[in-house]
């Protein structure tokens, strides 16, 4: 974000999670940012955990609704829910990662939002023997066949750029 911008809106899809728990804090420090929006299934209350500028918002990634409304006045999505493991099928960890991910990408661009920030991984490029020391985001995403996590965030890397490429008026997207 430039450093000319102040008083944003940020929602965050899994706040709590691993990465929305490291991310958090970082939000709430930073001047520019006004309000966060954090969306998830299960309650939480925000200020429990220091962080006095969110507001909770019940919703699930795969209620594109629900999305719409909770991004309505958010200048940020930053996406990180995402199932990696536990006892869910695996149909519903697609619907949930897949869809869900494309959910929240159309719901940020159909509520105006202006940027999307998605969480990938490395593990979409591989581990292999011939992926050079300090890749960069240029490399081809080459996952393991046998690592659903990895399947899906290379899979989403492809699917969001196209949709990103396919409607320029939609959110800038970032990739990380």
């Amino acid at each position: 974000m430039p450093d000319t911008e102040t008083r944003l809106t940020v929602a965050v899809t899994g706040p709590t999670g691993t990465f929305g728990s490291g991310l958090m804090p970082l939000l709430q420090a930073d001047d520019r940012i006004a309000t966060i929006v954090g969306i998830a299934r299960s309650p939480f209350d925000p200020v429990e955990r220091g962080w006095t500028k969110m507001t909770y918002r019940r919703g699930d990634v795969r209620d594109p609704e629900a999305l719409r409304d909770a991004f309505r006045d958010a200048d940020v999505v930053v996406h990180l829910a995402f199932l990696i493991t536990g006892n869910a099928s695996r149909e519903t960890t697609r619907a949930i990662n897949v869809d869900g991910t494309l959910n929240a990408f159309r719901a940020a661009g159909a509520a105006g939002v202006r940027r999307f920030v998605y969480a990938s991984s490395v593990a979409a490029y591989g581990f292999h023997p011939d992926n050079p020391v300090g890749m960069t985001e240029d490399w081809p995403v080459r996952p393991a066949a046998r690592l659903f996590y990895a399947r899906e965030k290379a899979e989403l890397e492809r699917l969001l750029t196209a949709e990103a490429a396919a409607d320029r008026t939609g959110p800038e997207l970032y990739l990380l």
